[in-house]
């Protein structure tokens, strides 16, 4: 993690421990990044930059973690289960997601699972377009990213 904290406090952001915590350990994330003022970047273009690294954080806890980090939110765990390879697991967390993202993550589920039709009923629930199972790293991240908004 120690690059991590680097590559943040280059970017002029401030880095708060806890938060990955659980990502690469087994403590509860407590806060959050946050970016600091800087002029010559907007704030939006910030909270996408920080969405994209939180993705990022997320996807290499999958990769690399025998248990997902404590403290996820269920869009979060079905994600992390889903690029553990646990469709299983995920989809009993997704299917309990009473929203629109619930039924996006559902979505691409059905997408990994090879089952398209199904796929394109839960795109077409959370009034998201269809994808391809080409497509499924880069909805993924998408839908990763989304969520760290």
């Amino acid at each position: 993690m120690a690059s991590t904290r680097t590559h943040r406090k280059r970017l002029g952001l401030r880095f708060f421990p806890s938060l990955n915590a659980g990502f690469g350990s087994s403590a509860a994330p407590t806060a959050s990044i946050i970016p600091e003022k800087r002029s010559f970047v907007g704030a939006d273009l910030d909270a996408q930059f920080i969405s994209l690294m939180i993705a990022s954080e997320l996807a290499t806890s999958a990769a690399q973690d025998p248990v997902a980090p404590a403290g996820l939110s269920p869009e979060q765990q079905a994600l992390w289960l889903a690029k553990k390879g646990e469709w299983e697991k995920a989809h009993n967390i997704a299917q309990d997601i009473p929203s629109s993202m619930g039924s996006w993550i559902h979505a691409l589920l059905h997408l990994i699972e090879g089952d398209v039709g199904n796929a394109h009923y839960w795109f077409a629930r959370a009034q998201r377009p269809a994808r391809r199972p080409s497509e499924i790293d880069a909805l993924w991240h998408e839908i990763a990213t989304e969520l760290a908004r």
